[in-house]
């Protein structure tokens, strides 16, 4: 996939914020790996969204609260698909916003 300049600039914003945030975890064998993964994790949430429709059925139409949402990337999935989300978690740092 190529990239545009402003894709590019969020990219290298989110690598800097998940770099701070995960810091301590660098005594991850794949930490570089684990990393890379973050940075668009709401690319990788299809089965996880698969398995909340299974739970709740439609939940387009519902105000959904994800309370522990981390890094945000299911949050950000499901608002990518028309849900009305609310992220929270106890790390304001990490709260997706």
């Amino acid at each position: 996939m190529i990239k545009n300049d402003m894709e590019n600039r969020v990219e290298a914003e989110l690598r800097v914020l998940v770099t701070k945030w995960t810091s301590h975890m660098k005594w991850r064998a794949n930490y570089e790996e684990w990393v890379n993964g973050r940075l668009w994790q709401e690319k990788q949430q299809e089965f996880a969204i698969i398995g909340a429709k299974e739970a709740l059925g439609d939940f387009s139409r519902r105000k959904v609260l994800d309370l522990g949402c981390g890094m945000g990337g299911f949050s950000m999935a499901l608002h990518q698909k028309g849900v009305d989300i609310v992220p929270i978690d106890f790390n304001p740092d990490t709260t997706a916003k």
